[in-house]
């Protein structure tokens, strides 16, 4: 049982390790970029983390995401926004 516990959790944390994001990056008259990738999990493991990146980002400044555009690549995602 203790191997299962720390194979999964050993699992959970090469999938967040795994993931590289861009971070948030301003793109000009308040659009903003993000991209990620995710070998492990692939595009939807991406696809979170662009997607909690933008959202903290909106949050941290008292204003909700709006999505202006995104797109699905291989174990990847991009993703255009704006705060409002």
């Amino acid at each position: 049982m203790k191997i299962t516990k720390y194979s999964f959790s050993a699992m959970f944390f090469l999938a967040i390790v795994s993931c590289s994001s861009t971070g948030v990056l301003p793109k000009g008259d308040g659009l903003y970029t993000i991209s990620a990738s995710n070998p492990l999990t692939g595009s939807s493991g991406a696809k979170e983390t662009v997607f909690k990146q933008a959202d903290g980002y909106c949050k941290s400044i008292n204003k909700n995401i709006k999505v202006i555009s995104s797109q699905e690549g291989y174990e990847q995602w991009n993703l255009d926004f704006i705060c409002k």
